[in-house]
């Protein structure tokens, strides 16, 4: 099992037509908060991860089935942004740069 591990910000956004939820997630509430049945007017539940650690990664792919292909694209930083479909959802692993801003440049 990979050892790696890092503290994660985790937004869940569930929605329909006429009604929205958001929760903050991290870490330790993400696999309670998965466990607990979708309530019934969810039409999609938008689920992003900032952040990589191996907890949250199967966690996750548990939650959805993922399968084992998925889960090394998502350990894989260096792969391309792309968009997957399977039978419960849709993957879109992608890497996200951070611009900074350099003190005294431009």
């Amino acid at each position: 099992m990979p050892q790696l591990s890092a503290r994660c910000d985790i937004t869940v956004v569930d929605f329909s037509q006429d009604n929205l939820a958001i929760q903050h997630l991290d870490n330790d509430t993400l696999p309670p908060f998965l466990k607990r049945d979708q309530p019934d007017w969810v039409q999609c539940r938008w689920i992003n991860v900032n952040g990589l650690s191996w907890d949250v990664i199967q966690a996750l792919g548990q939650y959805k089935k993922l399968h084992k292909l998925a889960i090394e694209d998502i350990m894989n930083t260096r792969n391309r942004t792309k968009a997957e479909w399977y039978v419960l959802c849709n993957l879109r692993p992608a890497s996200c740069d951070r611009l900074a801003e350099t003190p005294g440049r431009y």
